[in-house]
């Protein structure tokens, strides 16, 4: 092992309306990200922005956390389409 450890610089989050979760994403930029969702028009009542960790487990979590909710509800969440 080299020792050398990976950035923590990406941020997992939720979007809901009201109690409902609409969006599972990740973000190296969170003000940034919520503010372009906001343009897009993606309706939203509270943001969740996890600690920071490395991209790859950014990206894992994000995925655990879409897989789980399609198990639980039968669909994504009402943003996440891919």
């Amino acid at each position: 092992m080299s020792g050398k450890r990976a950035r923590r610089d990406t941020y997992n989050y939720t979007l809901r309306d009201g109690r409902k979760v609409v969006q599972f994403g990740i973000t190296n930029n969170p003000e940034r990200r919520i503010d372009e969702h906001e343009r897009d028009g993606k309706r939203f009542t509270s943001v969740t922005i996890d600690f920071p960790c490395s991209r790859e487990t950014a990206l894992e979590l994000e995925r655990q956390a879409i897989e789980t909710y399609k198990q639980n509800q039968g669909k994504r969440p009402r943003y996440n389409k891919v």
